[in-house]
């Protein structure tokens, strides 16, 4: 392959970790697929037990709606905290999030960056109001539509 090719091929091509279900980064990192993304993002899903100790963290290549501000951000429940942060860079994603400040999309390639707007947080502390996991819906004390991020969480909680 030609010098120039491989060049291209780097620049355009995201390559993330990735793993499903596993009990801590290390773990993760250590035995990560490494394969291209066809996606623009790298995801990852971090949750934590009440001591901040790992408990589960999936990691994957993520499309734009998957990676928005409004689907990334920490939310407790229970005596878990579940933090998910997006990221556009080569491997950005070898650490796990596990605040609201490192629980952020980072955009650092110009193809999809907007010029005006930087990473934003969402986190449990952006909600209006207290969330309550319940067995068959996410309820709350107003009137409101669950965020992306919520029914994420919800969904796994599921599994």
């Amino acid at each position: 392959m030609s010098e120039v090719s491989t060049q291209n091929m780097t620049e355009e091509n995201l390559t993330c970790y990735t793993c499903v279900n596993v009990s801590d980064n290390l773990t993760c990192n250590q035995y990560a697929i490494d394969k291209p993304c066809a996606r623009d993002y790298c995801q990852t899903l971090h949750i934590m037990d009440s001591t901040g100790t790992s408990v589960i963290v999936n990691k994957k290549c993520a499309n734009r709606t998957e990676c928005h501000p409004s689907t990334v951000g920490c939310l407790s429940i229970d005596r878990q905290t579940v933090c998910v942060s997006c990221c556009d860079d080569m491997y950005c994603n070898m650490t796990v999030p596990t605040n609201q400040t490192n629980a952020v999309v980072t955009v650092t390639r110009k193809h999809h960056a907007s010029p005006t707007k930087g990473p934003k947080t969402k986190s449990a502390g952006d909600i209006p109001c207290t969330t309550q996991l319940t067995v068959a819906s996410f309820s709350c004390d107003t009137e409101r539509s669950i965020s992306p991020l919520e029914n994420k969480v919800y969904r796994l909680m599921q599994i």
